[in-house]
């Protein structure tokens, strides 16, 4: 690696440190929208859980009633044959 490129890497590292100490320094300048992403994320994810919890509700309603149906077939096999 030349010279004049560790120069430029060394330059860009040392500006990226000075942007994040002035971050810890001084917090972030648009922290209200992440305040507010985080609300509208969080909803999103509270729907997906509910919508989730409902459609393994069903689910299990269906196995229930299908493994009744099934249940009731076999003893109706069993008495006529």
């Amino acid at each position: 690696m030349s010279k004049t490129v560790m120069d430029l890497v060394l330059e860009q590292l040392k500006d990226l440190n000075s942007k994040l100490d002035d971050l810890v320094r001084n917090g972030c300048s648009h922290a209200a929208d992440h305040t507010s992403n985080q609300s509208y994320i969080s909803e999103r994810v509270r729907r997906l859980e509910t919508a989730a919890a409902e459609g393994r509700g069903r689910l299990i309603v269906i196995n229930i009633i299908t493994g009744a149906a099934i249940a009731a077939f076999f003893q109706w096999v069993g008495r006529h044959f």
